[in-house]
């Protein structure tokens, strides 16, 4: 009796440490769970903001479309009643004429010939010319998001590099969208407004393909109207905001304009200088063939910067230029010297541009 007693009174702390595992086991099998659950639901709620995100950019893309549309209504609105105004007072004036002394015969004008009214004459409705411009956009961004595709996969890299192929020209879906918006210059400024805010709005989530499609087109819009300053302030954003694959978006933009980036301007050469520090690989070699980079190396950043701000301050030409909007804004070259020191501080890692220089102006 008494070895049996001891052997349970052996037993019994076995039994509880059996028991502790048991419980122990269950707890961590519950902890387990519980994590599973926990990371389930992170997921969800980040695909949730994911998709918010997503809905809040195309709302505010719809809505900066509209506000300017609504801009451009008024506009028409305000010269249509100017000229409502006007003919009113032209033909009141002619009912009424004011009395006058007696003339003979022989000086009284004849009387004038009655005009049919001009159906080419006529001012166009607001409304209408509002929803037409608005159907126009929905249609080539539509248009721009079903034809694009990469225009430098890999491939295609390496036979341009070997000779074997050519430069990619602009497809015809891209041709019809730049010549519907050149028809006149105000409809070009609203397109290429619209474009760098839907680039700017949808960047976290915008696909590469249509980037490069989106920015074909607008330097391609700026090439019909011979405005390279535009076409440089994009390369120069997508450079100094760090775009993914941004000296690949750059070679994109030669597709559309070989010359773009032939130009003397200050803030063409920054942005060789910092394309060349930026490039890695075939991309590298690609942008060294087409801006003949073996032939002029786009130099030291240091000594870039140096002589630029030299240039800047011994430059007599520049001035203020009066603005509808700002009162007094700076001149083109002025921006140019700004926007090329920017974009080359940038690069360092340099912020004493904004502070020494923009704002003391």
């Amino acid at each position: 009796m008494e070895k049996t007693r001891t052997s349970q009174s052996e037993l019994q702390p076995l039994k509880t440490l059996k028991m502790q595992n048991i419980r122990t086991h269950k707890n961590a099998s519950v902890e387990n769970q519980l994590l599973a659950l926990k990371e389930v639901n992170t997921r969800q709620n980040l695909e949730i903001r994911v998709l918010k995100y997503t809905i809040s950019s195309f709302e505010k893309s719809i809505c900066l479309i509209e506000e300017k549309l609504f801009k451009q209504g008024n506009e028409l609105n305000k010269e249509k009643k100017c000229s409502s105004t006007q003919t009113e007072n032209e033909q009141e004036a002619d009912k009424d004429p004011k009395p006058t002394a007696k003339r003979t015969g022989s000086d009284m004008s004849p009387p004038r010939k009655a005009q049919k009214p001009r159906l080419d004459a006529a001012s166009p409705d607001p409304l209408n010319t509002t929803h037409t411009t608005q159907s126009l956009l929905y249609s080539a961004l539509e248009t721009l998001q079903k034809s694009c595709f990469d225009v430098l996969p890999t491939d295609r890299i390496h036979a341009l590099l070997t000779g074997t192929s050519e430069l990619p020209v602009l497809r015809d879906e891209e041709k019809h969208v730049i010549s519907e918006f050149c028809v006149n210059e105000s409809l070009a400024e609203t397109f290429l407004s619209v474009i760098l805010e839907k680039i700017k709005v949808e960047r976290g989530f915008m696909g590469h393909d249509l980037l490069q499609s989106l920015c074909r087109v607008y330097v391609g819009v700026c090439q019909q109207r011979g405005d390279s300053h535009k076409a440089h302030a994009l390369a120069y954003r997508l450079l100094k905001e760090e775009f993914l694959e941004a000296p690949k978006v750059i070679m994109v933009m030669v597709t559309a304009w070989p010359s773009i980036l032939s130009h003397e301007s200050v803030l063409c050469r920054s942005i060789h200088v910092v394309s060349n520090l930026k490039a890695k690989g075939k991309i590298f070699y690609l942008l060294s063939n087409y801006l003949r980079w073996d032939e002029e190396p786009p130099g030291n950043i240091y000594n870039m910067i140096t002589s630029t701000l030299k240039s800047f301050l011994e430059d007599s030409s520049l001035k203020f230029l009066e603005n509808s909007w700002y009162g007094y804004d700076l001149c083109p070259a002025t921006w140019n010297y700004i926007f090329s020191l920017d974009l080359l501080c940038a690069q360092l890692g340099w912020t004493w541009t904004i502070t020494n220089i923009i704002w003391k102006w």
